[in-house]
């Protein structure tokens, strides 16, 4: 369900490393897993204990990707909407719910945004637009002409020079 109901699998696996003594965590999201991270830190009732979030390609505004995949296609905006309207009834996807974009204001803690330029699902346009709504809290590594979830691949040592730096001030006493 796009992280609706996913992200209790998230508070779950929290939940389990509470209990066997974690105190501290930082979610990582690769795909649709950092939609999944995104949604549990709106939903969770528990997430004061978060203190960050590792995302790699994430489906920002499926409502956007659904409407660009649309157009690639040829295909009609009043199909497409009317696409989302089933969509919404059959399935009850609330659209303004798997919008990051339109939760921005949802967001405390810090987030590490990482990129591709070429992908093809997550448009790079959503991921900038979401990092120039949350100046401060999110650090945006953009990476040129990478396709979707390839990141790694195309600069392994930029991308884990950033998650690496990203790790390191969450955890500093500083911070």
């Amino acid at each position: 369900r796009w992280g609706l109901t996913e992200w209790q699998d998230v508070e779950a696996g929290i939940e389990y490393a509470r209990g066997k003594g974690a105190e501290d965590f930082v979610l990582y999201g690769f795909g649709m897993g950092g939609t999944i991270a995104l949604t549990h830190l709106h939903e969770s009732d528990s997430t004061g204990d978060v203190l960050g979030a590792v995302l790699d390609s994430p489906v920002l505004d499926l409502g956007s990707v659904v409407d660009e995949l649309a157009d690639e296609r040829g295909i009609p905006g009043l199909v497409s909407g009317a696409a989302k309207a089933v969509a919404r009834v059959r399935f009850g996807l609330e659209w303004s719910q798997l919008s990051q974009l339109d939760r921005i204001d949802q967001f405390d803690v810090p987030l590490l945004l990482l990129q591709g330029t070429e992908d093809s699902v997550a448009p790079v346009a959503t991921a900038d637009e979401f990092a120039n709504a949350l100046p401060g809290l999110v650090t945006y590594e953009r990476f040129d002409g990478a396709a979707r979830t390839e990141l790694w691949n195309v600069d392994a040592e930029r991308y884990n020079e950033a998650v690496l730096a990203f790790l390191t001030e969450l955890t500093s006493e500083d911070f």
